[in-house]
């Protein structure tokens, strides 16, 4: 019995001498990849993007929206001076155009999303292969995304702002080519 117990105290300082030699070796960080979104030149630049088509799908509602109280209020006017077929017919033509606007609310919200979606799932690729290349340069053995799979790390572990800085340089908006201007011609 002693025998087995020294054989197990053994077996178990020589694993724990090795874990305590990887992990001397071992290079931890981790990165809060909504902040890297949210902080990052093109997060804002999306998030301005989506909202500026937000405000305009919600102008061209609005229009919609008016043209169909302005129907309906000139139904409720004139409904007792007209006809009951006339006023069928106008009361048909304004359901019609209730349910337009109800589809048009819908594929417009349909459509933002899954554009918002696909250009947020574009933004999130590219920060991860920032942050990949970004662990290789760095010789990290493993970067942890802060916040999911994280629920305490030390400061120092922290890599988001070094990750924002390189994503900003890597994926920076392009400035528009200035136009050479013309040169004046010399009087004689």
């Amino acid at each position: 019995m002693k025998r087995v117990c020294c054989i197990v105290t053994m077996v178990l300082l020589l694993c724990g001498f090795n874990l305590a030699q990887a992990a001397d070796n071992l290079k931890i960080g981790c990165v809060d990849l909504q902040r890297v979104i949210e902080t990052s030149d093109i997060g804002k630049k999306l998030k301005n993007d989506i909202q500026q088509e937000i405000e305009k799908a919600k102008q061209k509602l609005t229009e919609k929206d008016q043209e169909l109280k302005k129907l309906r209020e000139m139904l409720d006017r004139q409904s007792f001076a007209m006809n009951e077929d006339v006023k069928q017919e106008k009361l048909k033509e304004f359901q019609t155009k209730a349910r337009e606007l109800e589809r048009l609310t819908t594929d417009s919200e349909d459509d933002l999303k899954q554009r918002f979606t696909v250009k947020q799932q574009k933004l999130i690729q590219d920060v991860m292969d920032v942050v990949k290349q970004y662990g290789k340069e760095k010789g990290y053995s493993i970067i942890l995304e802060k916040g999911i799979t994280v629920i305490y790390a030390i400061d120092s572990f922290d890599v988001t702002d070094e990750v924002v800085q390189i994503f900003n340089e890597k994926f920076a908006p392009k400035a528009p080519a200035e136009k050479p201007q013309p040169k004046e011609k010399e009087k004689k």
